[in-house]
């Protein structure tokens, strides 16, 4: 009977054994790395290596990424692999990045200790460890609210009697034959006129400026007709005149006129017909 136990727990013995040496290890992770980049936008890419047991498939998985980083074991226990940044990614410098091994139906995980920027360990270490909140300081007690100080109404100035800007002087009015020089104008060709007289008047009284020049050019061409006169020719001068009223006249001479623009003529006063008044 002993023998018979002594043989059962041998056998039990060997057995155990052998289911021990036949379960493999489970696997393990090492360690993350990654190559930090300058900054991470679209087109940039990150190189990542994972150590660990050989033989096994490694995936990362980061935040900010909808896809599964899968790497591949160039060498025993070394895996590496590399993300491409999409524009649609969210992806921050101190974003989780969690290493999967999967070996025999075990797994074994391990993150990245180190931030995906250069120059942000420092911005990863401050939201790594916080500082604690300060305690909020007690509120002082609220100060009396002082009464307003009765205003005085100010003293009224007395009135001063407006002041009126003195009025200009008076234009001197224009005399009715009177006419202001607007333009002067030299043009190609005299023109024939009627002698300053009384019916010279009266022609203009009646068909005015226009009839005097047609009764003017009628009677020059009936008087080279008789005499064998050339037409006149050589420069004339064209006036514009301002009537009181504001009408214009037209004026023509076979000669320079004595005055200039914006001189005052008493229209009729001499043989020319026109005398200068005055002058600016």
């Amino acid at each position: 009977m002993g023998f018979l136990r002594w043989g059962l727990a041998s056998a039990l013995c060997v057995a155990l054994g052998a289911v021990a040496v036949a379960r493999p290890a489970a696997p393990r992770i090492d360690g993350v790395d990654v190559e930090r980049v300058p900054a991470l936008e679209a087109g940039a890419r990150l190189n990542f290596s994972v150590f660990g047991t050989p033989g096994g498939s490694v995936v990362l998985r980061i935040a900010g990424v909808p896809r599964d980083v899968v790497l591949q074991e160039l060498q025993p226990g070394v895996y590496d692999g590399s993300l491409v940044i999409e524009p649609e990614d969210r992806i921050s410098a101190d974003a989780q990045v969690v290493a999967t091994l999967q070996l025999h139906g075990q797994v074994a995980r391990s993150a990245l200790q180190e931030p995906l920027v250069l120059g942000a360990e420092r911005v990863a270490a401050q939201e790594q460890a916080p500082f604690p909140a300060p305690r909020p300081a007690p509120l002082p007690a609220p100060l009396p609210t002082p009464l307003p100080a009765p205003v005085e109404a100010p003293a009224r100035a007395p009135l001063q009697p407006p002041m009126h800007a003195p009025l200009p002087p008076p234009a001197p009015a224009m005399c009715e034959r009177c006419a202001i020089v607007e333009s002067i104008r030299a043009v190609d060709g005299p023109r024939d006129t009627l002698p300053n007289t009384p019916g010279r008047a009266l022609i203009t009284h009646l068909f005015g400026e226009q009839g005097e020049a047609q009764v003017a050019r009628w009677f020059g061409n009936v008087g080279r007709a008789f005499s064998g006169r050339p037409a006149p020719s050589g420069t004339a001068w064209e006036v514009q005149l301002r009537l009181p009223s504001g009408e214009h006249v037209d004026r023509r001479y076979d000669t320079q006129p004595p005055f200039r623009v914006g001189d005052m003529l008493v229209l009729g006063s001499t043989r020319s017909g026109e005398a200068i008044r005055s002058a600016p």
